[in-house]
């Protein structure tokens, strides 16, 4: 028995070292704290925000990070960058319901941080600005549900002063906001809200879809811009080519809660979002891939700086980087035909509470996808029945057809025509 649980050790070590090596690689943040946003100005300056006061900047493309504190009992949202110098960070001080907004800012990057409080009763989710001056802040003003409002503030003198710009009429929150130049910005948050402005903020149009909530938005040109949340239990993505006044929805299985979203260009894009989902879009956000992020840590912020090199951070002090785009290794496009039998290793692994596994056929044919235990012993059987040639996806889920499933090594067999492959998959209770 000693024998067999050193062995499943071993193993283990060796397939979380072997995905920490491609793709996705952690970095050390030297701390533990849920870490909310990452921004880069270039291939090396970056900074990342987070709970009890973490304000972490690097130098080398986050080889090292080094904490930027500024006073005790902060939490820090969101950070935002318009150059090296000057950047500002909003949050909260103190303890609920005694709690207060702040927002900092910097103008020699980061050395030194002023603090303005801005209300009671208010939490700050996002900010951004267009210029040394202009910028705007979002965020919820109330204490309980459902007397909860989305709020809107804006500064025309680089964050002295703040005056309110949109208030919501109705129960809301608003949780992220983007401006693309000095008038039009849109705001996202819960209820699948999504509000427009072209007059840099005087009025603001609702375009809303249908979502539990929208946790961010991102737009590369007048045009062309991806909003993403969740819808129930399952990720959300949106898109649209007119500006935002209309927008396409798709929902993913196998996918938790979205809560950032970054292109590069109006093809190459990323989500991140929880249990350590990393999606990558190659087509402007028609068609999405599992990328391999090595953790089941929440995510809650991306950021690229050209279409190889990006960073993602989220719980427990995670903090993720890319110098390859984050290698996509699950790619399922529905309009392509495969050439080739092929069976991929199933992600994420280990898993706990389920798995996604995917496999391709050049023809149509019967199929099976069975599960075995450690001993040769058939367990499940999740695929059986006759297929179009193409590529697929199914998720596996050991409580739903496993009596008692036992953590430990599992295999599963595709068997198609005259193919057939077996991988190993390990199952942690």
């Amino acid at each position: 028995m000693k024998k067999m649980i050193v062995s499943f050790l071993v193993l283990f070590l060796l397939v979380i070292t072997s995905y920490a090596q491609e793709g996705w690689l952690f970095q050390n943040s030297q701390s533990t704290n849920y870490l909310w946003s990452v921004q880069f100005t270039d291939d090396l300056t970056g900074w990342v925000v987070g709970e009890d006061n973490t304000i972490l900047k690097t130098t080398d493309a986050g080889n090292s990070w080094i904490n930027q504190q500024v006073a005790a009992n902060i939490f820090l949202k969101d950070v935002h960058f318009i150059e090296n110098s000057y950047g500002w960070i909003v949050g909260t001080e103190g303890t609920f319901p005694n709690d207060t907004a702040i927002i900092l800012r910097t103008t020699n990057e980061g050395v030194n941080w002023t603090k303005n409080l801005i209300g009671d009763s208010l939490m700050l989710e996002s900010v951004y600005f267009v210029s040394q001056n202009t910028g705007w802040v979002v965020g919820t003003f109330g204490l309980e549900w459902p007397d909860i409002f989305g709020i809107i503030l804006k500064t025309t003198d680089g964050g002295s002063t703040w005056v309110k710009n949109y208030n919501s009429d109705t129960t809301s929150e608003f949780f992220d906001i983007y401006f693309l130049d000095q008038n039009t910005g849109w705001v996202v948050g819960r209820d699948g809200k999504i509000l427009k402005t072209t007059d840099s903020g005087t009025n603001w149009t609702d375009h809303s879809i249908s979502a539990h909530a929208l946790k961010s938005i991102f737009f590369i040109d007048q045009n062309d811009g991806w909003a993403v949340g969740g819808f129930g239990g399952l990720g959300l993505l949106a898109k649209t080519t007119n500006g935002g006044i209309d927008w396409s929805i798709q929902t993913l299985a196998n996918t938790a809660w979205l809560q950032s979203v970054y292109f590069v260009d109006e093809k190459i894009g990323w989500a991140v979002g929880n249990v350590g989902i990393i999606l990558n879009s190659v087509d402007g956000g028609i068609n999405w891939t599992f990328q391999q992020s090595g953790t089941y840590s929440w995510l809650y912020s991306v950021w690229f700086v050209d279409e190889l090199n990006g960073w993602a951070v989220g719980r427990a002090g995670t903090i993720l980087h890319t110098s390859d785009g984050g290698v996509s290794f699950i790619g399922i496009d529905e309009n392509k035909l495969s050439k080739d039998y092929s069976l991929s290793q199933n992600f994420p692994n280990p898993f706990n509470p389920s798995t996604t596994i995917a496999y391709q056929i050049p023809q149509t044919g019967f199929v099976t996808l069975k599960v075995y235990d450690i001993l040769g012993r058939e367990v499940a059987t999740i695929v059986n029945e006759e297929k179009p040639a193409g590529s697929y996806e199914v998720e596996f889920n050991p409580a739903l057809s496993i009596k008692n499933p036992a953590s430990g090594i599992y295999f599963y067999q595709l068997q198609a025509g005259n193919y057939s492959e077996t991988k190993k998959m390990i199952l942690l209770q």
